[in-house]
């Protein structure tokens, strides 16, 4: 029937979906430009809630920045307000990809954690 297709329809939007599935105030950011630091993303990502920690990912040999992180967040509300806000998300003029933090190892399904998802949806 089609009581499947209105219980388990696709929800609106990727970032609802994504932010539903968050069960951590850690996510991933990807997409940032040279010369972000710590305290610029921490600036950015306050509006959400208060940030514990964030953590940007540099190249080990070179200490270049590789254009991605992690925002710790005090409040889970905080993590998930942010993929809520999925396609708004800019930092300093550009789109960031804010995403769910992965566990190594704890993918759910067969989707590596940098799998990236072409389907955009715009309501």
């Amino acid at each position: 029937g089609d009581q499947a297709n209105v219980a388990g329809g696709k929800s609106k939007g990727k970032g609802k979906s994504q932010a539903a599935l968050l069960d951590d105030p850690k996510i991933f950011v990807g997409g940032l430009p040279q010369g972000t630091t710590e305290d610029t993303v921490r600036a950015h990502f306050q509006s959400f809630g208060s940030v514990e920690d964030v953590t940007l990912k540099r190249d080990i040999t070179t200490g270049a920045f590789r254009g991605f992180g992690f925002v710790t967040f005090a409040s889970i509300q905080s993590a998930r307000a942010v993929l809520e806000n999925y396609e708004q998300n800019r930092f300093e003029g550009k789109w960031i990809d804010c995403k769910p933090f992965v566990k190594p190892g704890a993918e759910k399904g067969p989707q590596p954690e940098y799998a990236y998802d072409p389907c955009r949806v715009f309501i």
